[in-house]
């Protein structure tokens, strides 16, 4: 009988452990003004996108419009093989990221996506859309090729050990990323369509230049934003803190991501730049800053419910 009642006991506390972390451990609060709506703002973003793109403006327009609206931005759950639905670590769009001290022209953006197998990094290259790929004899223009070179550079220094390895510490890199296996994506945007589409052998030519892990967009495939980014804010990194730049009027807090936040810098002062954000909407986010940094803190986050939100 005492070991029947010892039995019990311990059947009992394995289950109320079982229990606690099947329990929600957050309250969600319901804000009397809600995020801005996902389909206004994208057809609103994709309107000032088009417009930009009629324009022969400076690289430095279009890397803002990105900052701004990440949703734009190819990568986030990789650019080769399959979506999984694991967001990227930090939730972060990186904006001119450095791969390299010695290497003077660095990235405009960056993903870390990731999977269950791999960790991949996608960094991207964008030029200005007026540039041409294609000289009148079909070979490429300098632009192109040096910015297929400058990508090539980037490979070869995240291929090797030392090159990882360094990457890992500038971007803080948690040991169970370390773990997965290092796949690094490259995408190059460059052009507009009109370029090459009406001819099968430009489009041969600029299809050459992919490889399995290097993928050449044009501007006019970057129309259409991913409705998987709405809370996915912009950063850049500097001695591995993530400095909070931009942060789209979509944003909601995750419970699942809540360990994020307090790793982000700034993160407050870019609440108060939001674009299509009302005041009262502005506040909530700063009124509930603290609570979802200490519920990312705890120990034991319990059960969370992947469609919660606010």
């Amino acid at each position: 009988s005492f070991r029947f009642g010892a039995l019990c006991y311990i059947i009992s506390i394995i289950g109320g452990g079982i229990m606690s972390l099947l329990k929600k451990k957050y309250e969600l609060v319901n804000p009397d003004e809600k995020p801005i709506d996902t389909d206004f703002y994208f057809r609103k973003a994709k309107e000032e996108y088009i417009s930009i793109l009629s324009c022969d403006y400076q690289e430095k327009v279009y890397q803002k419009f990105f900052e701004e609206n990440p949703a734009f931005l190819p990568g986030a759950y990789e650019i080769v093989g399959n979506a999984t639905g694991h967001a990227p670590y930090m939730n972060a769009l990186i904006s001119q990221p450095i791969i390299d001290d010695c290497i003077q022209r660095k990235p405009d953006f960056m993903w870390l996506a990731k999977d269950s197998l791999c960790f991949c990094p996608v960094l991207i290259e964008i030029e200005r859309p007026s540039k041409e790929e294609f000289r009148k004899d079909e070979y490429a223009r300098s632009g192109f090729t040096q910015a297929v070179g400058q990508i090539k550079q980037w490979k070869a220094i995240l291929n090797s050990t030392n090159g990882r390895e360094q990457f890992y510490e500038r971007y803080s890199i948690p040991q169970n990323l370390r773990a997965l296996k290092f796949t690094p994506q490259y995408l190059l945007v460059f052009g507009r369509r009109s370029e090459y589409e009406e001819d099968k052998w430009l489009t041969r030519l600029r299809a050459e230049e992919e490889s399995s892990d290097t993928k050449i967009f044009s501007f006019d495939r970057l129309m259409e934003p991913s409705r998987d980014i709405y809370d996915t804010v912009t950063c850049k990194v500097s001695d591995g803190n993530y400095h909070v730049i931009s942060i789209p009027p979509t944003f909601v807090y995750r419970p699942g991501l809540s360990n994020n936040y307090d790793k982000l810098i700034n993160f407050k002062q870019a609440v108060t730049k939001m674009r299509y954000t009302s005041d009262g909407r502005k506040q909530f986010l700063l009124n509930r800053y603290s609570y979802w940094v200490g519920f990312g803190e705890s120990a034991n986050l319990g059960s969370i419910d992947t469609s919660d939100k606010e």
